[in-house]
């Protein structure tokens, strides 16, 4: 029994010290990546691209109310010409918050 115990704690003790050096070697090669990363500004590309697909999501929105914004003002213009007053749209009753 004495003899298994010894050398049952003999295997513990390799395996302990296999896992301690594959550990320090994940740490070195870990270090060596983010440097690596960081010297070659090589970012996260899932978060990355998120962050960029919201950004792409809100200037379509602020494109699409410019557009409409456009239209109005093209309108307004030709009502202005033509002298044609009472079909008209006020711009902040279709939500146009332009003071000028």
């Amino acid at each position: 029994m004495s003899k298994k115990n010894i050398s049952a704690s003999k295997t513990v003790d390799f395996i302990d010290s296999q896992v301690a050096g594959v550990a320090d070697s994940l740490r070195f090669f870990e270090n060596q990546l983010q440097n690596f990363r960081s010297a070659n500004k090589i970012y996260n590309l899932s978060s990355e691209s998120s962050s960029v697909y919201e950004r792409l999501i809100e200037f379509e929105n602020q494109l699409t109310q410019e557009k409409f914004k456009r239209n109005y003002y093209r309108n307004l213009k030709t009502y202005l010409t033509s002298e044609n007053y009472s079909e008209v749209i006020v711009p902040s009753g279709i939500g146009i918050e332009d003071p000028s």
